[in-house]
């Protein structure tokens, strides 16, 4: 996907970048799309998209939803984990040193890994 990051028709987003400037984010979705929706509904979508909003969503939905969440359950043996933390860096508490490493070589090995702007925690001066 990256080599498309320039076609008019391809716009590509990180979640980091949304987490860290969620409006700014919802802007240039607007933009790309020419919605041309206002900055207020952009706040309001900023507002109801954010990760504790859409998650509280989740667990009311979940509750109305019961027999289809048990469902899922069975058929996956799976607890639905869509959402867990929301943050940036939470791979982090996930990955060994080992896997650390392993990326890392790829990373290092990848040609395009120099060109993308991988975001892997927040930055001091971010509000996250």
């Amino acid at each position: 996907m990256w080599p498309l990051r320039d076609d008019p028709n391809v716009l590509i987003l990180f979640f980091e970048n949304i987490k860290m400037n969620p409006v700014e984010n919802i802007q240039k979705i607007n933009e790309f799309m020419g919605t041309q929706r206002s900055p207020e509904l952009i706040q309001q979508i900023a507002d109801a998209t954010s990760f504790n909003n859409m998650k509280a969503a989740k667990i009311s939905q979940k509750k109305q939803n019961a027999v289809l969440s048990e469902s899922f359950m069975k058929i996956t043996n799976k607890v639905d984990q869509m959402y867990r933390k929301g943050q940036i860096g939470d791979w982090k508490n996930h990955f060994t040193v080992a896997d650390n490493e392993m990326v890392d070589e790829f990373l290092a090995k990848w040609p395009l890994s120099k060109e993308i702007p991988f975001v892997y925690e927040v930055p001091a001066d971010s509000t996250e």
